[in-house]
């Protein structure tokens, strides 16, 4: 009995031991909050040094694929408006809010990540260096190595609704001696032509730097910025009340975090989006940043070949993953599934049709029985001699075919496509194969 008592206190110990930190967890991340994530420069791989600048350049594919996978997992890119209002009142935001930011101002971002942004239907900020941005007249910076978008194209983003162009000031993306030691020049009194500025001076030159960058941005895009990103993530006191006295309303820091309601709103916190990273990896990063306990979605398909083609197949709607997270890329097809398929994605403009079809294996309180009625009755599928569907049997890469060439040409895809035509068709292989026609 004493060793049933003793085995029994133990346990419970044990079960406290756990329960306690998980059932806290679950409370920190039920509270609402926005992840915030910062870019710079995007360049093909191959082409840089990814350890030499610390992995924040980030190849354009990979990028869109974060993005892919962001969008795929149900996250809702806001403005720096609604992060304004959310962390200042507690204005709601939709599900899984995010903000997507870069910084600096680099041609790639228009090249590359304005067309992805554009067609994803998402939105992003970029914080400029305005002395940095050229145009017909004045020319890029010879001291300026990688190049930045012009104003045309600057005024071209943010006239889509697509790009918020921000302040990342006008001129103090750099380092000077402050008679100790180099600092960011926003921190403090610095050396100007053999001079230690005094503090008055310092303040008369930040003053002078925030109002310039958000003229010229007005003038030239037609709407003030409201954010200033800090270089370096390096302000002050003394920065902040003076970025709000030119009439910023937030500040980004580079500080790791997610951002509450409450918060320091000159002291946003931002997540650095490094080449490496997959979009899982991003995921995982505002989970631990937010002490949220929540799975990684799509965690399956994570460095598959096809990744991206799944991808882009979910955000268009044609698939959908399993409630524990994953898509299960090699489960087969089965006759079921593949009739909701096609009636979601062929047959959604047509009524379904009411004549009655009876298959002894396709109850009526079943989830797939409405489009097994209606590929039916359209002439899309058919049943088998003994009057069954088989709605669980997998379907073949042959049957697969004899149904899509019915809308679509499949002339024109890549033959290398083609399995063996009795082969059993998986989810991956669907999910690629109407990625590339839808």
């Amino acid at each position: 009995m004493r060793k049933r008592l003793i085995f029994f206190v133990v346990a419970v110990a044990l079960v406290l031991a756990v329960s306690v930190p998980t059932i806290e967890l679950k409370a920190q991340s039920n509270r609402p909050f926005v992840p915030v994530l910062m870019y710079h420069h995007l360049q093909k791989e191959g082409t840089f040094d990814s350890k030499k600048y610390g992995g924040v350049i980030v190849d354009p594919e990979r990028f869109e694929k974060q993005m892919l996978y962001l969008k795929a997992a149900g996250y809702h890119t806001i403005t720096l408006e609604e992060l304004r209002d959310f962390v200042l009142y507690n204005k709601p935001l939709p599900p899984k809010p995010i903000v997507i930011t870069f910084d600096d101002g680099y041609l790639s971002n228009y090249t590359y990540a304005y067309p992805v942004l554009k067609k994803l239907g998402m939105k992003a900020a970029i914080n400029i260096i305005v002395s940095y941005v050229p145009d017909e007249v004045n020319k890029q910076k010879p001291s300026v190595s990688v190049p930045h978008f012009t104003w045309k194209q600057a005024k071209e983003m943010a006239d889509s609704g697509v790009i918020e162009i921000e302040s990342h000031t006008y001129d103090l993306h750099d380092y000077r001696s402050n008679g100790f030691k180099k600092i960011p020049k926003v921190m403090g009194p610095v050396i100007i032509n053999g001079h230690l500025e005094t503090m008055e001076e310092y303040k008369q030159r930040l003053y002078t730097d925030f109002l310039r960058s958000r003229e010229i941005i007005k003038e030239k895009i037609g709407r003030a910025p409201i954010c200033l990103a800090y270089p370096f993530g390096a302000g002050n006191k003394i920065s902040d009340e003076i970025a709000r006295k030119v009439g910023f309303e937030m500040a980004f820091r580079i500080q790791e975090g997610v951002n509450y309601y409450g918060d320091n709103i000159m002291k946003l916190k931002r997540i650095t989006v490094r080449d490496s990273d997959t979009g899982q990896d991003i995921v995982e990063k505002i989970n631990k940043l937010s002490h949220g306990i929540n799975f990684i979605p799509f965690w399956d398909i994570k460095g598959r070949q096809f990744e991206k083609d799944i991808l882009s197949a979910i955000v268009k709607g044609i698939f959908a993953g399993y409630e524990d997270g994953s898509f299960k890329p090699e489960k087969p097809v089965t006759r079921a599934e593949f009739a909701s398929l096609i009636n979601k994605i062929f047959l959604k403009e047509k009524k379904v049709l009411e004549r009655e079809v009876y298959f002894k294996d396709v109850p009526k309180n079943a989830w797939y029985y409405k489009a097994v009625v209606n590929v039916v009755n359209n002439e899309i599928m058919k049943g088998y001699e003994d009057n069954t569907f088989r709605p669980q049997k997998p379907v073949t890469w042959e049957e697969a075919f004899d149904v899509i060439k019915k809308f679509f040409d499949l002339n024109s895809l890549d033959k290398n496509m083609f399995k063996s035509p009795e082969k059993t068709l998986t989810r991956e292989e669907l999910a690629v194969l109407l990625d590339k026609i839808i």
